[in-house]
């Protein structure tokens, strides 16, 4: 394996707030692309000629898990990064948005799985679509990171 070092001043620390937001934007994005990219390919294979009647409960439970889990993630690396008087880490704020993301994200892979396997779009596609939805809601702005809300901004 070969290591090549980045170039000075490249380090996370010296992002400006704009490249902060554009990079969490990048990996926001590619995370809800390939959960789309994924659900589509669900709705055209199959993978098992008979359905597994456990995968529905758990499915339920486990987008029931992820939401509240999700959340209280984020509010706590956003909590985290509220500094004395000056602006929030924002290394912290972007931790926080990826992992609510990514959190759902697993839920979310769960369900689609679990329709391609029973092929019925009931409960998954529903709770495919509200966890997309509320991946969208934490989409990251750029005001998250001047004063993130949930570390008592506005």
């Amino acid at each position: 394996m070969v290591f090549i070092p980045a170039p000075r001043g490249s380090d996370s620390a010296s992002l400006s707030l704009d490249q902060r937001v554009l990079q969490t934007t990048i990996i926001a994005a590619a995370l809800i692309a390939g959960q789309l990219i994924f659900a589509g390919i669900a709705g055209v294979v199959s993978i098992t000629p008979q359905p597994i009647s456990l995968l529905s409960p758990l499915a339920i439970g486990l987008a029931a898990l992820a939401v509240p889990t999700a959340w209280c993630l984020r509010r706590l690396l956003w909590a985290t990064a509220a500094t004395d008087g000056g602006a929030p880490d924002p290394a912290r704020i972007q931790a926080g948005v990826i992992a609510y993301i990514a959190v759902l994200e697993g839920a979310n892979l769960f369900n689609i799985t679990a329709w391609m396997i029973n092929r019925t779009p009931a409960p998954y596609v529903p709770i495919i679509v509200v966890l997309l939805g509320i991946q969208l809601w934490g989409f990251p702005r750029r005001r998250d990171f001047e004063a993130p809300p949930d570390a008592g901004g506005k």
